[in-house]
């Protein structure tokens, strides 16, 4: 006489025998800089390295002027260092676009991005702005003085302030700021 299986223990076994099979799973991070802000421009640019495991970015939070009016941001990446490429706007990639409500000075302001991945073993430049640039705009705060931030999965290298929408930079400046993240983590 045939015995069935009922549909759940298959699940169970197929669960079992995919994660002895080395399947994968996503762990979430997040990484906080200082929102404890002393100066301000129209964005940063800094350096992120990734480990043993690729990164997907799924949220960041930015130190952002309090507004009575929405905020556009905008996150490019490119490969490597941003070093050297803080005006070359050909060498970046816009990643995520969205408006926000600012929160106000020293307090983090949520950004919905659309994910993107940072390789595993990989230095990746990251430039957060706001996109209505001039004078009387809402700024990116951030930190004087250069500064870094690391965990199990990333290391920030921090980086450089920017006038303008790839205009001009302003040396020595940490972000001000969160990354929320999942990571790929093989069993």
């Amino acid at each position: 006489m045939k015995q069935l299986i009922p549909c759940s223990t298959v699940a169970i076994v197929l669960l079992c025998v995919g994660h002895a099979l080395g399947e994968h799973h996503a762990a979430t991070g997040s990484i906080t800089t200082s929102y404890v802000a002393g100066a301000a421009a129209d964005g940063n640019m800094f350096d992120v390295t990734t480990f043993s495991n690729p990164v997907t970015v799924s949220g960041i939070h930015v130190n952002a002027s309090n507004s009575l009016k929405p905020l556009d941001i905008a996150i490019y990446t490119k490969p490597g260092t941003f070093h050297e490429f803080e005006t070359e706007e050909t060498a970046w990639t816009l990643v995520s676009q969205t408006t926000v409500t600012p929160q106000g000075l020293n307090v983090p302001t949520i950004v919905d991005v659309t994910d993107f991945v940072l390789p595993a073993n990989t230095i990746t430049g990251i430039y957060v702005t706001v996109t209505d640039t001039g004078p009387g705009e809402p700024q990116m705060h951030y930190v004087v003085g250069l500064h870094e931030f690391s965990n199990a999965d990333l290391r920030l290298n921090l980086g450089v302030g920017i006038g303008g929408m790839f205009e001009y930079s302003i040396e020595d400046r940490t972000w001000s700021g969160t990354i929320n993240y999942t990571v790929d983590v093989a069993p």
